[in-house]
């Protein structure tokens, strides 16, 4: 069984008057894994796979 050592995602932010503006959030990184670089690769993951669904 794996262990989950990052988590984060994106929504819609409900404060914008458009759906296509987006807000990361809850991006975490356990502490003994943090300035690894997983969390620059948790954005950059995030943020592709929100642009690719957005340009559907």
């Amino acid at each position: 069984m794996g262990v989950i050592i990052a988590i984060g995602g994106i929504n819609i932010d409900p404060f914008a008057n458009d759906p296509q503006i987006g807000r990361i959030r809850r991006v975490f990184v356990l502490k003994e894994y943090r300035r690894k670089g997983i969390g620059r690769f948790l954005i950059n993951k995030i943020l592709f796979d929100t642009r690719r669904t957005l340009k559907k």
